[in-house]
């Protein structure tokens, strides 16, 4: 019997889609790399940047990495854990511009 890490690895949204089980490692860490850099850009503290990267995660064990990008998810990550931490921050657009740049 399989247990769940092994079920979600061999039977991913993004697996039945093609994408290979090393493809899909690669960008999920890139994803998460993404949320801690937009964390640090805008100054949230590390648990706040790690609840993003959960976030994250938890949002790829059941949608494919071919119908949403990672780009746009890391950034949604990094702002909603932001948003949920103070009030409503306007820079989310500046947030995806730095990290256009910077990757």
């Amino acid at each position: 019997m399989l247990d769940e890490f092994q079920e979600v690895e061999l039977h991913s949204p993004s697996r039945k889609d093609g994408i290979s089980y090393e493809q899909e490692c690669v960008l999920r860490v890139y994803g998460a790399q993404m949320v801690q850099e937009a964390g640090i850009h805008l100054k949230c503290p590390q648990v706040v940047m790690a609840t993003g990267q959960i976030l994250l995660q938890r949002f790829y064990c059941k949608r494919s990495l071919r119908d949403f990008s990672i780009k746009v998810c890391a950034c949604a990550c990094a702002q909603e854990t932001r948003v949920c931490m103070l009030v409503i921050h306007p820079c989310g657009v500046h947030v995806y511009a730095y990290t256009e740049q910077a990757c």
